[in-house]
């Protein structure tokens, strides 16, 4: 989704190809998830191309959302090591 919200600028109702997006069958599931949330919607039954939802835009707007920096113990006496969340 990232991909095809920095190809459209963030613009809405803009359509991209997957093959521009770079998308391969590894992703297929993660298309499947966004269209299942109504984050994207696809082209007809061709699969070829996508566009991002008002959802999926309020979603992927800039800027990000902050990552929260966690502590993790370790064994007492051990230096605790941080962990970025996002």
């Amino acid at each position: 989704m990232r991909k095809l919200y920095e190809a459209t600028d963030g613009r809405p109702q803009r359509w991209e190809s997957l093959d521009n997006l770079g998308a391969v069958k590894a992703d297929a599931a993660g298309i499947a998830y966004a269209i299942e949330r109504d984050w994207l919607i696809i082209s007809g039954s061709s699969l070829h191309s996508v566009s991002l939802t008002e959802a999926g835009r309020r979603r992927l707007k800039w800027p990000p959302r902050r990552a929260s920096t966690v502590l993790l113990a370790n064994e007492p006496g051990e230096a605790g090591s941080t962990a970025l969340l996002t």
